[in-house]
């Protein structure tokens, strides 16, 4: 999948023509908390009707939303009651021997699937109804699609996040890749138009909303728009020129920002925050911690707890805010695109954490995943609406409080 929007789903596919009418859908998004040290990665999965569907963000900084599937509907768990190895989720798990409407795929589609860090999911596809579950907020009822194919995996070595106190309420992903025959985009083209907009909200369990075709608009006069470059992936690429912090630009070259390939940044929501090159890293490290020395004569932490690089002691942080009467520390940090500025604000930029009283910058060193040198992860994504338009190759972006 190219932007990685993970939302409660196991791999969904559509083959066909869903029994649907329009070219608008919209998903309803939520959030639950980030914790650190975990692989925090998002799933998706989508209506054919505008019907909103409830959604919430996971417990390890994911964003999903909540299907029905088969007959009777049972709340979306993709993960068989069969599998042999499977992942805990705390929903209840999809039996297909208890829908009516459940049927295996009529001819051999194996599912054998690696990603990063030699995570494999193995199974099956097959075709049932699947339910919306609409928002308290709205009057409409749930829609029905009917005839959706997705993975019915039987073995699953998948990182997802979740403990003994938080249990894992993922169950899949929804493939939203640029050209790839299976996504979802692609899928559903009628409907889609190739084209969808997200916004992901700061606030835990906020609402916001996942927007395909039609429904996909930004609206406002501060709308920037940044070409996606071609790319021989699935991955959405975008060209970054260049860094500045604090009104001042850094010496970074552009040539530091491409992928291998020289593709670009990658936009990845299923990634929790932004990556860069170690050189580039290296150069937003040194201004920052200068920024804070400079300004406030605070020194980072030797060793932090979360495990990100540059981190302060949130006493010192509420301290200096305190006594100078700031209600914010971070400077401005603008990431220059082709044509566009994507401007941060300390919201954006760092995250306070409470429970480990660190106070982190959530932009980091690249271990060159994914074959990309740079990221644009959700925490610089945060309250702005995004719009991918694939026929037109654009990315535009703007302000929006989700």
């Amino acid at each position: 999948m190219a932007i990685k929007i993970l939302f409660l789903i196991l791999f969904i596919f559509v083959f066909g023509a869903p029994q649907a009418q329009g070219k608008g859908i919209t998903l309803t998004l939520k959030k639950l908390p980030f914790r650190p040290n975990t692989t925090t990665q998002m799933s998706a999965l989508a209506s054919t009707s505008s019907h909103p569907l409830s959604a919430r963000k996971s417990f390890f900084g994911v964003f999903y939303v909540e299907l029905l599937v088969g007959t009777p509907p049972v709340k979306l768990n993709l993960v068989s009651a069969h599998c042999t190895d499977c992942f805990p989720v705390s929903s209840v798990q999809f039996d297909p021997n208890r829908s009516m409407t459940f049927q295996f795929m009529p001819f051999d589609h194996p599912i054998d699937l690696e990603y990063a860090a030699n995570q494999v999911t193995i199974g099956t596809f097959g075709l049932d109804t699947l339910t919306t579950v609409t928002t308290s907020s709205t009057a409409d009822q749930p829609t029905q699609i009917q005839g959706v194919a997705f993975g019915c995996c039987v073995i699953n070595r998948i990182d997802l996040p979740g403990d003994a106190v938080h249990p894992n309420e993922i169950s899949g992903i929804l493939g939203l890749g640029i050209d790839h025959p299976s996504s979802f985009l692609f899928q559903l083209s009628s409907m889609t138009l190739k084209r969808f907009s997200y916004c992901i909200p700061y606030r835990v369990g906020a609402v916001s909303s996942l927007r395909f075709g039609e429904d996909a608009q930004l609206t406002g006069s501060d709308i920037q728009t940044t070409p996606l470059l071609e790319s021989s992936s699935d991955f959405y690429y975008i060209n970054m020129t260049g860094i500045s912090l604090n009104g001042s630009r850094l010496p970074t070259d552009p040539r530091m920002f491409k992928a291998w390939g020289n593709s670009g940044v990658v936009v990845d929501t299923g990634t929790e925050y932004s990556l860069f090159a170690s050189e580039v890293y290296t150069l937003i490290h040194q201004a920052m911690k200068s920024y804070f020395t400079e300004n406030y004569s605070m020194k980072p932490l030797n060793k932090t707890r979360s495990g990100l690089e540059l981190c302060y002691s949130m006493v010192d942080v509420l301290r200096t805010k305190k006594r100078r009467g700031l209600k914010f520390v971070a400077p401005e940090v603008i990431f220059h695109l082709d044509r566009a500025d994507l401007k941060l604000n300390e919201a954006t930029t760092f995250r306070a954490d409470e429970d480990l009283q660190e106070f982190c910058m959530m932009i980091i060193r690249s271990a060159e995943i994914f074959g990309a040198s740079s990221i644009l992860g959700a925490f610089q994504q945060y309250n702005n609406r995004f719009l991918i338009d694939v026929p037109e190759s654009k990315f535009s972006f703007t302000a929006e409080m989700c």
